[in-house]
């Protein structure tokens, strides 16, 4: 009976292969991380036969990003090629003592492995296995970390040198791989719209409430006013009741007697009145502070280019953002500066013509707005602008226009360039804010024009 070893890449699921093979004739099964080159020598060693695990860069990216946010990128996807060449290496000179598998393979095509392990060591083994099941925990970060690596010539050609001399490539597992991606992606646009419903009926309820509070304020500085003109006239007719010296008669004494009656229902209503008020107020509060905690999805989720959506948001709240010029995130957008050139990556939502809306939430000068440039693919864009009315605030402001990504292949990530005639800083108007500073964003609103083709 053989030895087998199982090694794979750092930080990928190669793992579970010990599971898949456990029924499986193998005297033994060691399972261990790929370190260096020794650690394959001494699998070539002490086991029969070497099964090598390859993960696709983009998930290991995602992986590392996920686990820690500030994740290098370009050094995480420079440690996946190292680890990479050395199973090439290893593998291309001792084919007949190693099966190179994709990791995805393990998932969503085991029989597949299992019928090639059996192939090349000679074991009799069942080639019949339950398919797994991958949880897509994090399918944003996930599409992210496709798209960078798929961004990256030398990670991407050594994935495809992988793909090419494997045994059990990652072709027909992708589309499964692919599918769950979509399917988390359509779970969380439907959360995303239950929180957006929940967070326009509390906002309705708020509204309500303050119309409610404004109606009672009025009524109690009515009353307060009554209250203080009976006050005046009871103050007048007891100074009169004082001076007189003769026998007070019967008519001043009743007017005092109904006035005070009147000052005691008015004093009681004021409080019934103040009471009420309070009541709605501690009521306004909490459904304040519930619409404000729905409002606040997480990182704002975009509806993902998965599912064939026909809305799309790029939220600039979300402290993860593909771009060059822009501060870091505050409670309503993200300041583009200091320099008057700044660039966004966004994943490709499909082919087609779209609407994009620009929501602006500030500018410190209304014509660093006007005679902005918006660039996509390097092409110059036509703007729309829909300013607030004067006399009131001319910000928060919309900027739209169309693009047509027909002819732009699928996997190609959107590149916009916005261009600004200048930048403005608050400091001269008495402000601590010495930044330079150009438009504050709120999000970027992708609307399919036409129905959105994918592949």
């Amino acid at each position: 009976m053989q030895s087998l070893s199982i090694i794979g890449h750092p930080g990928g699921r190669y793992t579970i292969a010990q599971q898949l093979l456990a029924q499986s004739p193998f005297q033994t099964l060691r399972c261990v991380d790929l370190d260096h080159e020794q650690t394959l020598q001494a699998a070539l060693t002490d086991s029969g036969h070497t099964l090598l695990v390859y993960c696709p860069p983009g998930i290991i990216l995602a992986r590392a990003i996920e686990q820690n946010h500030n994740a290098d990128s370009e050094q995480t996807l420079q440690n996946w090629c190292d680890k990479a060449r050395i199973l090439l290496r290893h593998y291309m000179l001792n084919r007949e003592r190693c099966t190179l598998i994709n990791e995805l393979a393990l998932l969503h095509t085991p029989n597949t492995v299992l019928a090639a392990l059996a192939s090349k060591t000679g074991q009799a083994m069942a080639t019949e296995a339950a398919q797994g099941t991958e949880q897509v925990l994090q399918p944003v970060i996930e599409a992210l970390g496709t798209s960078l690596a798929y961004a990256d010539p030398t990670s991407s050609s050594l994935y495809r040198d992988l793909e090419t001399v494997a045994d059990i490539s990652g072709k027909d597992s992708v589309p499964q791989y692919q599918a769950n991606l979509r399917k988390a992606f359509q779970h969380i646009t439907a959360e995303h719209t239950k929180l957006q419903s929940a967070a326009d009926h509390a906002h309705e309820n708020a509204q309500t409430l303050q119309k409610e509070n404004d109606r009672l304020l009025l009524q109690l500085e009515q009353a307060q006013e009554e209250l203080t003109h009976y006050s005046c006239e009871h103050q007048k007719l007891s100074e009169a009741t004082n001076i007189t010296t003769s026998t007070p008669k019967p008519e001043p004494h009743e007017r005092t007697q109904e006035l005070q009656e009147e000052n005691e229902l008015l004093l009681l209503q004021l409080h019934q009145v103040q009471e009420e008020l309070e009541h709605y107020f501690y009521e306004y509060q909490k459904l304040s502070a519930t619409g404000n905690a729905l409002t606040i999805s997480p990182q704002q989720t975009a509806n993902a280019p998965a599912g064939f959506p026909l809305e799309t948001l790029f939220d600039l709240q979300n402290d993860y953002i593909v771009g060059d010029n822009w501060y870091d995130a505050e409670h309503d957008g993200r300041w583009a500066g200091p320099g008057t050139d700044s660039t966004l990556t966004l994943p490709a939502v499909g082919q087609g013509r779209f609407e994009l809306t620009f929501d602006i939430v500030h500018a410190l000068d209304s014509r660093i707005v006007k005679d902005m440039q918006v660039l996509f693919n390097g092409e110059p864009l036509t703007l729309s602008h829909k300013f607030g009315k004067l006399p009131l605030k001319r910000f928060p402001c919309r900027v739209r226009t169309e693009i047509d990504t027909t002819d732009t292949p699928q996997q190609t990530p959107w590149q916009l360039r916005l261009r600004f005639p200048k930048t403005a800083s608050p400091a001269p108007k008495g402000s601590d804010d010495k930044r330079q500073l150009t438009i504050r964003l709120r999000a970027i609103r992708v609307q399919a024009l036409s129905t959105p083709h994918q592949g």
